[in-house]
């Protein structure tokens, strides 16, 4: 999972810093050089995904519509429901990264203080939801959703800035190290598991 990757590569960053090497601070540079660059590189890779849903999904809604779901469903309705879908699977994907990333290196302690964002995305949702429903019907749930998941992608957007702006204060080094090795047992364990089990 995302979690794992950015759990690993945030590791090597902690491991420098607590390194008694005489070029930890170059082999900390480069550690988190690498966790920024994967953070990058997996948005980006999300995001060319989820374009594709909106820019396909609403020129070929009303196809799919007829020919996989039947004609009983090929109202106007049903087509622009789902294409404001396709809308919301783009800011599903690129939430899940990104706060797969800050619950990867954020420190237990500071776990009250990103909930904010939660408590921000309910906000937005209600108040995107009670009017958009009356207006749009069942579109206006989608918009509610959408509405939600920005508030978070941008809540952890800005936890993301303070991370690299301060990593010293915002990584855990030690909860990352037994984070990681948890994780390590249980691919082990499900390595094991599988030699185990005869194809």
């Amino acid at each position: 999972s995302s979690r794992l990757v950015f759990a690993k590569t945030a590791t090597e960053f902690t491991n420098s810093v607590t390194s008694t090497s005489k070029n930890k601070h170059q082999q900390a540079l480069l550690a988190l050089t690498s966790l920024k660059s994967v953070l990058i590189k997996l948005l980006a890779l999300l995001t060319a995904i989820g374009i594709l849903f909106p820019v396909f999904g609403v020129a070929y809604m009303d196809i799919f519509v007829r020919f996989v779901l039947g004609m009983k469903w090929q109202g106007l309705e049903t087509v622009r429901t789902l294409q404001t879908y396709c809308f919301y699977i783009l800011f599903l994907g690129i939430n899940g990264i990104s706060e797969a990333f800050v619950q990867s290196v954020t420190p237990h302690s500071s776990f009250g203080r990103l909930n904010k964002g939660l408590i921000l995305s309910s906000i937005a949702f209600t108040a995107v939801a009670i009017p958009s429903m009356r207006v749009f019907g069942t579109r206006g749930v989608i918009l509610a959703n959408i509405a939600s998941m920005v508030t978070r992608i941008g809540y952890n957007m800005i936890w993301i800035h303070e991370i690299f702006n301060n990593p010293m204060h915002m990584i855990s080094s030690e909860q990352l190290i037994n984070r990681h090795a948890i994780e390590m047992d249980t691919e082990d364990n499900i390595s094991l598991f599988r030699r185990l089990i005869p194809p």
